[in-house]
């Protein structure tokens, strides 16, 4: 029988280390970003066309290479860090060109241009496939400069699955952004089809954020300072008014490099505890250093994951700092007995007729749709025509009119004389006593449904009515926010939102649609930003009923509102005559039933 067990050719080797390393353009960008930052360059070009698909470009003022060092850096297993295994627990650096350029050669067409200061004329390499097609001496300047082109040419199958220029772009983004805040002393360009979306000068962490985030930052960064044998915190926490509903501004940098950790995460949720709502995420941009001999960065091929010999004890100092921080700068809630009574009272009681006010506002914790096994109505999501079955639950007479909300509730028929209205529970659940047992409705996402179905009928017949706002208002954004709004004027025009330029990546507020008169502006115009970044118009919905879905989210009302009878009647009646009404905006069930068997099971 003949062996079995080959060699496989250097190129095919290549192509699978690559697999590990270059996964998309993005990762292509994070190596040679890492690579110019270790040629010790001040000044770093990133250039990028067609999402990366098609060309990458770096170039940097650093050291150069040498002839020798050029041809080198091709090579499988070439690096400048490693010279012996004591080094792998000892790495300082990301490495000086190396280990990654042979696998970004296997499935691309490689050209470097290089020269060190010393040195007349620099050399020029041109790699395809592992193969090196021409090298000879060139003019140019000091420094390094790579052109990544016609990327996974030759790996189709890696090219089918990238996604969307948008998405791709958007991945591009985070790893220079990773990139520049890592290391704020250096200053960074990044060109996107010939457009400069970012020009950061050398500066500090603090300026780098608000170059990068927004002035929003300036007033709301608490500065961290913490200094021990096993690490060092530095950075900045940002305050509870700058928390989100998405994990997008949280950063962790140890040892000059972007790493992820939930543990850390985690720690950093647990310091703002009573601080932010529960279903928000406090931003963050913090530094720790700490001695390279007691962390491992190379559990990951891509060294965003690593492992701390002393986890748990910088955890609890990292804890104790933010806290620290916290109380120094005077951003921890004063308690209000008179509102924390009111919120204990409006647990489990009939709602009132009280004019509306927040018990909680922003930091009310909200509902993550994961505390209750109990299923909705219907299993699946149905069409319009088997919606028509909502009324069985009611004991609603079979001529009744579900699409005219102005009617008198008909499931008000059902409910003894004891409980003539919902019942409003923890400031977030409506509960509807219905023949089978009990309806629990979530409010902001029943709201979110209802108002979403409104703006898309309006859309579909025209145009949503601005209102002019008495006081026009600024709002502040990061680049790649600003452009993907101002992509999108004319379309948020028709949707009744005037919007004109106002100075460096800040918009002016003209006007809003009437149902976001009293909606925080930048929420709603972050909110829309954060869908187009993720590209959701290429998912299930158009361009305007994505957007239709961020206005929905902005106005809608918050978890921690105390509502009225009547509001909160009106809101669960519209709610049932929707398309859709079991399912929110995000998939998650708006109403689930209590059956009464299941009541009787608890006693």
């Amino acid at each position: 029988m003949a062996d079995i067990i080959k060699l496989l050719p250097d190129s095919i080797a290549n192509q699978i280390a690559a697999g590990e390393v270059v996964q998309r353009p993005a990762s292509v960008v994070k190596e040679l970003l890492e690579n110019a930052v270790d040629a010790k360059a001040t000044d770093i070009q990133t250039m990028i066309w067609n999402a990366g698909k098609t060309g990458i470009q770096i170039v940097d003022n650093g050291v150069g290479m040498s002839e020798t060092d050029a041809r080198m850096c091709f090579e499988r297993h070439a690096t400048s860090k490693i010279r012996d295994v004591h080094d792998l627990f000892n790495i300082g650096t990301f490495g000086f060109r190396g280990e990654a350029m042979a696998s970004i050669a296997a499935v691309a067409r490689v050209e470097l241009k290089t020269r060190r200061e010393e040195n007349p004329l620099g050399t020029e390499l041109i790699v395809e496939d592992s193969r090196l097609l021409g090298q000879q001496p060139v003019a140019t300047a000091k420094g390094t400069s790579i052109s990544v082109k016609n990327l996974f040419f030759n790996v189709p199958a890696r090219k089918n699955f990238l996604k969307s220029d948008r998405i791709e772009n958007r991945h591009i983004t985070d790893e220079f952004i990773r990139a520049a805040l890592a290391m704020p002393q250096i200053g960074f360009k990044l060109f996107i089809d010939n457009d400069l979306l970012y020009d950061l000068r050398p500066g500090n962490l603090k300026k780098r954020i608000i170059q990068l985030f927004g002035k929003a930052y300036e007033e709301n960064l608490v500065e961290l300072r913490e200094q021990s044998d096993i690490v060092t915190i530095g950075g900045y926490v940002a305050g509870p008014s700058m928390a989100r509903k998405s994990r997008g501004d949280q950063y962790f940098i140890t040892n000059g490099r972007y790493i992820r950790s939930a543990y850390f995460n985690h720690c950093v949720q647990g310091a703002f505890d009573g601080l932010v709502a529960a279903d928000s995420y406090p931003a963050f941009f913090i530094s720790l250093q700490v001695p390279p001999n007691r962390i491992d960065v190379n559990v990951h091929p891509t060294k965003t994951e690593v492992k701390f010999e002393d986890e748990r004890a910088i955890y609890a100092m990292l804890n104790a700092a933010i806290r620290k921080s916290i109380n120094e700068y005077h951003l921890a809630p004063v308690l209000n007995f008179d509102q924390d009574r009111a919120t204990i009272e409006s647990w489990a009681r009939p709602l009132g007729n009280s004019k509306f006010q927040f018990a909680g506002g922003d930091n009310s914790r909200a509902s993550t749709g994961n505390h209750t096994s109990w299923a909705p109505p219907t299993g699946t999501r149905q069409s319009q025509a088997q919606h028509s079955n909502w009324k069985d639950l009611f004991d609603i007479p079979p001529n009744h009119d579900t699409a005219t909300p102005a009617q008198q509730p008909a499931w008000k028929a059902d409910i003894s004389q004891v409980l003539r209205q919902p019942l409003q529970v923890g400031l977030k659940y409506l509960v509807i006593p219905i023949k089978s047992g009990l309806a629990v409705v979530h409010q902001a996402r029943a709201h979110q449904r209802v108002l979403f179905e409104q703006f898309c009928h309006k859309l579909d017949k025209g145009k949503l009515a601005s209102q002019k706002k008495l006081f026009p208002e600024v709002v502040q954004l990061g680049a790649v926010q600003f452009k993907n709004l101002h992509t999108y004027f004319a379309q948020l025009k028709g949707m009744g939102i005037d919007l004109d330029v106002f100075g460096n990546n800040a918009l002016i507020v003209n006007g809003m649609p009437e149902e976001l008169v009293e909606a925080n502006v930048e929420e709603v115009l972050t909110q829309m930003a954060q869908d187009l970044s993720n590209d959701l118009s290429h998912d299930s919905l158009s361009v305007s009923h994505m957007l239709a879905r961020s206005l929905a989210l902005g106005a809608a009302i918050k978890t921690g509102k105390t509502m009225q009878s009547e509001e909160a009647a009106s809101l669960i009646d519209q709610l049932f005559a929707c398309k859709e009404p079991y399912f929110g905006l995000d998939g998650k069930p708006t109403i689930v039933v209590l059956p009464i068997d299941e009541l009787d099971n608890k006693f």
